[in-house]
């Protein structure tokens, strides 16, 4: 029996960059461990296409709802591979904002193979199954988690058994909806199979970046903006420090990743954990950088040291508004005094600091907004704005209907965090309300340029410190050329290092001479005896993909 998953495209349609499906690759290794061998994913998002920023997608966005047309190319490309492997199964991951992205593919899947079975999964038809079954050709959905469901659901087919009993599937029967009791959370989460990245590496010949991991389920907030709980409960499930260290080996040797991203809600909750997990890296030596998506709430100085010594370059921290007011309205800790003081102390760590911030939440303001925006200002993280998205299953969600803010037609993918198309919920006037939205953005892409040179100085020699300070003799090329580029080559020289290279990916500064050399394009690096590529950017992730072949010849990837 053959099984193909899908990954409807859509970051290619908006940001032009993609990540690795990661539930996905679960689900394959788990139908494997089941005994089905002939499984593949398809990445629609995986493709070399015009890179879209994510603060033009506003301007882009009739292009972007344009690119869903069936006569794009990125079909074609679908309908060709579905007649190559013509699967018996097709299971597709269904988002809110890929839901007509994920319609053209159950549309394609019916056309090219009209008897195969369609199974939808995700956090969409998690929340609304009902209305996903009536909306869509699928012949089954898979609620929640899918680790067990999928292969119990796939062997049920294959010996023609009944699934009127199976837990966490939802079906049609004689044109009725047919929802069966839900499937008991997963309790021991090692006991999953590492994710199948392996059915992803060099797929359209692109390098995947396999550093994306999970190192639990489910959080404890009680955030009105998100719907997790919907999918993993607020009961948190842990994978064991051992685990995780297993996996980030595993990950490492089999494909030469360096950086990695705990994509957890609150990847620091549990403190004990995460500072046996830091010393696990330590006494193995990894040798890795990574990042992690956390709340400030779950950060303190002993943690902070800890994770700094184990490689940990950035941290990512919800603080969403800048109004007391706003935030016990979103059910957010703690007080904006608290955020800053653990902001200082991440900086005070050498870590870089990305703090996520929304605009137009319910009974917002302007002047509300305008609190957000000053203290987005004065606690100078990197921001990372997005304009308050009502999805299916939050509890914004809920007010925003009560307060007939949605409209009934509104389509599915206009809800996403930048779209033009999204309803202003908020108690503010649609005018002032994208003059704010202009003003953060703005604000997001010129940080890097605001930044004091003291506070960047300072940072960027402890980093080269702590990695250069005490090694041996290296010779380094530097990728990217920016204000953080820029001071790496003035302060390098006082470290036992030789730059026999500087190279960045734009054409414009390609030629120019920073600091005396000259800067070359990547291309360029293959042809230099190196032993590190020390990368400057805030594209790191995406920077260190492509850098992927170097570390397979034995180069080492180090990220400032």
């Amino acid at each position: 029996m053959k099984i193909l998953l899908i990954k409807p495209p859509w970051a290619i349609f908006t940001t032009g960059t993609y990540n690795l499906p990661l539930g996905l690759c679960y689900l394959a290794s788990s139908l494997r461990e089941a005994g089905f061998g002939e499984v593949r994913i398809y990445n629609c998002d995986m493709d070399e296409g015009e890179k879209i920023e994510e603060s033009t997608i506003q301007k882009n966005y009739e292009r972007y709802i344009r690119s869903y047309n069936l006569d794009n190319p990125i079909w074609d490309e679908l309908r060709a591979y579905m007649k190559e492997f013509r699967p018996d199964i097709i299971g597709i991951t269904i988002m809110t904002p890929e839901y007509t992205s994920a319609l053209n593919v159950i549309s394609i899947a019916k056309e090219i193979l009209p008897h195969s079975i369609i199974i939808g999964g995700g956090i969409h038809p998690t929340i609304l199954p009902e209305r996903t079954l009536v909306e869509t050709d699928t012949d089954f959905l898979v609620i929640g988690e899918g680790e067990l469901t999928l292969p119990e659901l796939v062997l049920s087919l294959k010996r023609d058994r009944s699934f009127h009993d199976l837990r966490g599937v939802a079906y049609k029967s004689k044109g009725k909806v047919v929802v069966n009791s839900s499937r008991p959370f997963i309790k021991d989460l090692d006991q999953i199979p590492f994710p199948a990245r392996d059915l992803l590496v060099n797929q359209k010949n692109i390098p995947v970046n396999c550093g994306l991991i999970i190192t639990s389920r489910g959080c404890p907030s009680k955030c009105i903006f998100c719907a997790s709980h919907k999918l993993w409960s607020r009961r948190v499930r842990f994978r064991s420090p051992e685990n995780i260290c297993k996996e980030l080996l595993n990950v490492k040797s089999l494909y030469g990743t360096s950086h990695f991203r705990f994509t957890d809600d609150s990847f620091t909750l549990n403190k004990e954990r995460i500072i046996s997990l830091c010393q696990l890296i330590i006494d193995q030596n990894l040798e890795i950088s990574w990042e992690c998506d956390t709340k400030p709430e779950f950060l303190d100085e002993e943690l902070l040291i800890k994770m700094k010594e184990s490689g940990c370059v950035q941290i990512n921290i919800g603080i969403e508004s800048g109004n007391e007011r706003i935030r016990r309205l979103i059910r957010k800790e703690p007080t904006l005094d608290k955020i800053e003081k653990i902001v200082a102390l991440i900086k005070r760590e050498g870590i870089r600091v990305v703090g996520y911030f929304m605009f137009g939440f319910p009974t917002e303001s302007k002047e509300d907004m305008e609190e957000t925006l000053n203290f987005m200002e004065r606690l100078g993280c990197y921001p990372c704005v997005s304009l308050a998205t009502p999805y299916p299953g939050t509890e914004m969600w809920e007010m925003a209907v009560s307060s007939n803010k949605i409209p009934q037609n509104l389509p599915w993918e206009a809800h996403f965090h930048h779209s033009p198309k999204l309803p202003n919920i908020s108690e503010t006037n649609s005018e002032d309300f994208v003059k704010i939205a202009i003003k953060a953005d703005e604000i997001q892409r010129e940080y890097l340029r605001t930044q004091t040179e003291e506070e960047l100085e300072r940072r960027i020699y402890r980093q080269l410190s702590s990695l250069y300070s005490n090694a041996a003799r290296k010779k380094i090329a530097l990728f990217g050329v920016g204000k953080l580029g820029s001071l790496c080559l003035r302060y390098l020289p006082e470290f036992d290092v030789e730059i026999v290279a500087v190279v960045d990916s734009d054409l414009a500064k390609q030629g120019m001479v920073v600091e005396g050399f000259e800067i070359l394009p990547p291309s360029i690096l293959d042809k230099f005896e190196v032993d590190e590529v020390l990368v400057t950017s805030i594209y790191f992730l995406e920077i260190h993909s492509r850098l992927r072949p170097l570390e397979e010849k034995g180069i080492k990837i180090q990220v400032v």
